[in-house]
């Protein structure tokens, strides 16, 4: 997928249908590939969802993941925490890892 067409996706997933970005002659959407102030707006969007990010940086790639924290308990009653990842993907820069793992998550 080109990152236009990642930017265009995820802009429709973020509900910006309405809003309208111009450049030049052609209606385009935020390069949130690109940019990590506007890939941000979708780890500030899963977290008004209640999601968690995280965000781990490896020798040559990035990987963003939202999830949700479990907690339960052990037949000895202590209390365990468990990290459920809805999606998660891995990229060299940090903007596209973040749009990917969108992307990854259930609608």
């Amino acid at each position: 997928m080109s990152d236009s067409e990642i930017n265009e996706v995820v802009a429709r997933k973020l509900g910006w249908e309405e809003q309208i970005y111009m450049q030049g002659w052609h209606e385009i959407p935020p390069d949130y590939c690109h940019k990590i102030e506007l890939a941000w707006e979708i780890v500030t969007h899963m977290e008004s969802l209640g999601f968690e990010f995280r965000l781990r940086v490896r020798q040559k790639a990035v990987i963003a993941e939202f999830a949700k924290t479990i907690y339960g308990e052990t037949p000895e009653d202590e209390i365990v925490k468990n990290w459920l990842v809805r999606g998660a993907a891995e990229y060299p820069e940090a903007p596209r890892a973040i749009c990917l793992a969108f992307l990854k998550m259930p609608n």
